[in-house]
């Protein structure tokens, strides 16, 4: 399985975005090379070091992220390196295709919650 069997929680994912972005995880020098466009396409998107470049949103600025999953589980974690916040969906089915814009729906939601 590409993630080794790895089980996580919202909890533990969010303090990864948390050690991402506040650069205790990588230095600030390393993550702006990591969020840099490789010249790649992945799923239609560019792609970074690790990273799904999704481009500057015109209601969310610079953001970024990564989907997941394996047997039994799908996840997507969404980064907003500009407003310094992140969104986490996880769902216990397999291949659930619209995990991605459930994370993005989130965010939206709590943008909106914020008055932005």
């Amino acid at each position: 399985m590409p993630g080794g069997g790895i089980i996580s929680t919202v909890r533990d994912l969010l303090l990864f975005a948390k050690a991402v972005l506040n650069h205790s995880l990588v230095s600030e020098e390393s993550f702006e090379l990591m969020i840099s466009n490789s010249g790649l396409k992945k799923e239609g998107n560019a792609y970074g070091m690790g990273w799904y470049l999704y481009g500057l949103h015109p209601d969310l600025g610079n953001n970024i992220g990564h989907s997941g999953g394996q047997y039994g589980c799908s996840a997507f974690l969404f980064i907003l390196p500009d407003y310094d916040g992140a969104t986490i969906a996880l769902s216990n089915t397999s291949g659930f295709d619209e995990i991605g814009s459930i994370s993005l729906r989130m965010i939206k939601v709590a943008m909106a919650s914020r008055g932005q």
